[in-house]
C-alpha cells in the first residue's frame, strides 16, 4: 500500500528527515493543530444492536466519563498520510500551497501499522 506525506519546503530539515532517517513524527492528540483532525467518535459496548460489522475491532474498555475518553486519547500518537496523491486540498494545506513535496512511503509489508481513518 502506498501512502503520502505533504511537506513543505519551508522547513528543508523535517523533509530531510523523513527521506534520510526513515521514520514520521506522530504527535499526540493534545499536540494536533487542525480542529478537525482527531475528532473521534467511539461506540460504547452496548450502546447499540445493529448487526453490523464495520471491519474494525472495538475495545471491551469501559470509559466512564468524558474526561477519561479524553485522557486516554491524549497518549495515542497520530501521523496523517493519504493515499490520493491528487487531493488539491491536501497539496494546497499541507505542501505550501503546491509547491512543496509528497513523500511516498511504502506500507505493503506493515499493513498492520495503519488504520483508515474516514
Amino acid at each position: 500500500m502506498k501512502l503520502y506525506k505533504f511537506r513543505s519546503l519551508d522547513n528543508m530539515d523535517y523533509a530531510l528527515d523523513i527521506i534520510l532517517n526513515e521514520r514520521l513524527y506522530c504527535p499526540e492528540y493534545s499536540e494536533l493543530n487542525d480542529p478537525f483532525e482527531g475528532l473521534f467518535n467511539q461506540l460504547m459496548p452496548g450502546s447499540f444492536d445493529s448487526g453490523f460489522d464495520n471491519g474494525f475491532s472495538t475495545s471491551n474498555k469501559t470509559i466512564s466519563n468524558v474526561d477519561e475518553l479524553l485522557a486516554d486519547s491524549y497518549h495515542t500518537r497520530v501521523c496523517s498520510l493519504t493515499s490520493d496523491l491528487h487531493d488539491v486540498r491536501l497539496w494546497s494545506h499541507y505542501a505550501d500551497s503546491h509547491r512543496g513535496i509528497a513523500i511516498e512511503l511504502d506500507f505493503t509489508n506493515r499493513i498492520d501499522d495503519v488504520t483508515e481513518v474516514k
